[in-house]
């Protein structure tokens, strides 16, 4: 073979990729037991391309490390099955084809492909919800048990490989830290939490305590620097709970509690703070402010203009033209940080006092004094608006600028307006 130039790698190439030498294959599988030299040797290279794969995965790079120290909402996002699942396969493909081989020794996918149809093409045919037209009540059941054993085979190997490579190395723990944030929102028993942490599911008890301690802190970190963006929008509503008690009386027949849940949404991009400036040019024609500016002097002349000659004059439509200002925003998907909940009733004006109050300090809007020229819009139902409106109302006979609230501008929730 050397005289030839054919080197040992090339030739053994040859035979495992090309059709024409199957039988070839077949025979060197069959003949694997009788040579354990052979086969030792196989499984050697197969162990370290393994090794090499689950060395790339422990890498930091691969994404996978999870600090609880300095975890943020946004990297739970990351340990979403979907987007592991995604990460194995671009990084660990051999791996991932072993493991989803192991579970599937029963040979389910050979059956897939009886209806022919690839695990890619089933999931496609599925999104497309075209399986009823093309194929009968049977084999419409058939495939879509398919699908689903396709996508809990995923599943699982990606739960199989997160529990491996955190074995393998411990600061990969993005599916662990996941798995224990769960178990502690769903306020879990310890006992559960230490089986989970036990068997490589989930990070330990004492980790999901620093867990959530990490998450709280650096959320509120991250709120108070949103009002030196002056570009702030707040939305809350009222969150009420119902507790039944273990000894009802006439006295103590139930527990009702009411807390306020709030959101800070991220502005638009196309929204920059100069958008906004307008706080004081707001609270001079605001109707509270006695002496203001009429709001309907030249402002809406063009919209008075327009329902006059709509309703009694509509041949002279063509000469109306567009209005004098227009800002126009394409439509994008919002994003949004959390808020501490507030102990406040919502359903009543202190409560709502209370709660906008904790929202400006919660933000750094009151540290920055970024109310004094800059407006900040605050999003609610229609009670939560009628409320703040009254609040708004009542203190405009307040001297200071922060206790009239002249700058902030309600906004009902869409399905209001």
């Amino acid at each position: 073979m050397s005289r030839e130039g054919i080197s040992l790698s090339t030739l053994l190439i040859t035979i495992c990729a090309s059709t024409h030498y199957s039988d070839y294959r077949r025979n060197l599988e069959n003949d694997l037991g009788q040579h354990p030299d052979l086969k030792e040797w196989i499984l050697d290279i197969v162990q370290s391309m393994y090794e090499k794969e689950m060395q790339d995965l422990s890498d930091k790079a691969a994404g996978l490390h999870m600090s609880i120290s300095r975890m943020r909402a946004e990297q739970l996002e990351a340990s979403w099955i979907s987007t592991l699942k995604v990460t194995f396969q671009q990084k660990a493909p051999i791996l991932w084809k072993a493991i989803h081989q192991l579970l599937n020794t029963d040979g389910k996918q050979r059956r897939w492909r009886k209806y022919g149809i690839t695990r890619d093409a089933m999931v496609t045919t599925e999104v497309g919800g075209e399986l009823e037209e093309q194929f009968g009540d049977n084999d419409h059941k058939r495939r879509n048990t398919a699908v689903r054993n396709s996508h809990l085979f995923d599943v699982k190997t990606t739960v199989i490989l997160s529990i491996l490579i955190h074995s393998s190395n411990d600061k990969c723990n993005a599916l662990q830290t996941k798995h224990a944030f769960y178990l502690a929102a769903s306020n879990a028993s310890r006992s559960v939490r230490q089986w989970a942490a036990h068997i490589g599911i989930a990070v330990s008890p004492t980790s999901i305590e620093n867990l959530r301690e990490s998450l709280i802190n650096n959320q509120k970190q991250t709120n108070k620097t949103l009002g030196a963006t002056r570009v702030v929008n707040i939305a809350y509503d009222n969150c009420d709970f119902k507790f039944g008690v273990g000894q009802p009386t006439d006295l103590n027949e139930k527990m009702f509690e009411s807390i306020t849940t709030g959101l800070f949404l991220n502005m638009h991009n196309g929204v920059l703070p100069i958008d906004l400036e307008y706080a004081k040019y707001l609270w001079e024609r605001s109707p509270n402010n006695e002496l203001g500016i009429n709001p309907f002097q030249g402002t809406l002349q063009w919209h008075i203009v327009s329902t006059f000659i709509e309703e009694y004059l509509p041949e002279l439509r063509s000469g109306l033209g567009e209005p004098p200002y227009e800002f126009q925003l394409h439509p994008e998907k919002t994003s949004y940080t959390t808020a501490e909940a507030m102990y406040a009733k919502a359903s009543t004006i202190d409560g709502n006092i209370e709660a906008i109050t904790s929202l400006l300090e919660q933000s750094g809007i009151i540290k920055d004094t970024i109310f004094e020229n800059y407006v900040v819009l605050v999003h609610g139902d229609l009670g939560v608006i009628e409320k703040i409106e009254t609040v708004m109302r009542s203190r405009r006979i307040e001297e200071g600028w922060y206790e009239q609230l002249g700058f902030l501008l309600p906004i009902p929730g869409l399905f209001y307006i």
